[in-house]
């Protein structure tokens, strides 16, 4: 910015490209971390459909160390 708090156009135009790349770079950031969480999700959705399996079979002792707090 110059002194007056106006932009040249060079500078407007920076500042524009820099600003769309920076956006480009968050919705990518924000794709990987979609995965990545969903990935995570998809694992802890199998362990608790297994224990709740392994109740239904009657395998309590092989149950893994989660139980509810009563």
């Amino acid at each position: 910015m110059t002194e007056t708090g106006t932009l040249t156009s060079f500078d407007r135009s920076y500042a524009i490209e820099r600003l769309k790349r920076q956006a480009r770079g968050m919705r990518l950031e924000a794709a990987r971390a979609a995965a990545m969480l969903a990935t995570q999700l998809m694992s802890l959705a199998a362990a608790v459909e297994a224990e709740a399996q392994a109740l239904e079979l009657g395998v309590e002792d092989r149950v893994a160390a989660w139980k509810p707090n009563r």
